[in-house]
């Protein structure tokens, strides 16, 4: 069995298909092993680790285009900080949109124009980030996981 995004492996959806199929052997692949949202993936794999490349290895190797990564330190909303367990209107608030912009507008420029990828909390705020987005003029498309 091949799994992909195999830091999942030890959820429970994956338990399911994995206990169905009961395979003699899985190779798991994944850019994020030390992720334990769930569990020991590394458990999941018995330790077996075919083969290792760091981030800065797959970078100096031009296995990876280069890029810059700039997180986006929340501003306080109404006075006081937003959370990461933050109700909704906080998060897509115009206030924090605006935020957002001058950010992008000071880290994202590669030439002539803003371009780059925004990671939201959830499917719904990236959904309504983009609408946002789109509503002070900048070109933008929501994009997730249960796209094709």
């Amino acid at each position: 069995m091949i799994c992909d995004e195999a830091h999942h492996a030890v959820a429970k959806q994956y338990n399911c298909i994995i206990e169905y199929f009961r395979p003699k052997f899985m190779l798991g692949m994944t850019a994020t092993p030390e992720r334990m949202d769930s569990g020991d993936v590394f458990k999941k794999f018995n330790h077996n680790i075919a083969y290792e490349i760091r981030l800065q290895d797959a970078l100096e190797k031009n296995m990876l285009c280069p890029f810059h990564y700039y997180g986006i330190t929340d501003i306080s909303v109404n006075g006081r900080p937003i959370e990461d367990d933050e109700d909704f209107n906080s998060l897509v608030s115009e206030e924090r949109i605006k935020h957002i912009i001058e950010k992008m507008e000071f880290y994202g420029h590669s030439g002539d124009r803003v371009k780059g990828l925004i990671f939201c909390r959830s499917i719904e705020e990236g959904r309504e980030l983009s609408v946002k987005l789109n509503e002070h003029g900048l070109r933008t498309q929501f994009v997730c996981g249960k796209d094709d």
